[in-house]
């Protein structure tokens, strides 16, 4: 099996697509709660598929560190459309 954290070029560039993709994800459902247009319900679920993926991925491969920043984003991020939802025009 081929770790996608490993060392080879293939793997350092399945690495780095499958960050970007996460974090283009994280920061979309930032920007719609900063516009009030996704309810704090639907952050939460969209949030939750995000954190049972990390679930998955060993903490010897992806630090305990490298996870509690990430939800500590998307606690920010739902706290945001708590505040903001129903406000957008």
């Amino acid at each position: 099996m081929v770790s996608l954290f490993g060392e080879s070029p293939t793997d350092q560039r399945d690495f780095r697509m499958g960050l970007a993709g996460m974090l283009a994800g994280i920061h979309s459902l930032r920007i719609l709660a900063e516009r009030g247009i996704a309810s704090p319900e639907d952050i939460r679920i969209s949030q939750q598929g995000i954190v049972d993926v990390l679930a998955q991925i060993p903490t010897a491969e992806f630090s305990s560190e490298q996870r509690a920043g990430i939800e500590d984003m998307l606690d920010k991020i739902w706290s945001t459309a708590a505040i903001k939802f129903g406000q957008s025009k």
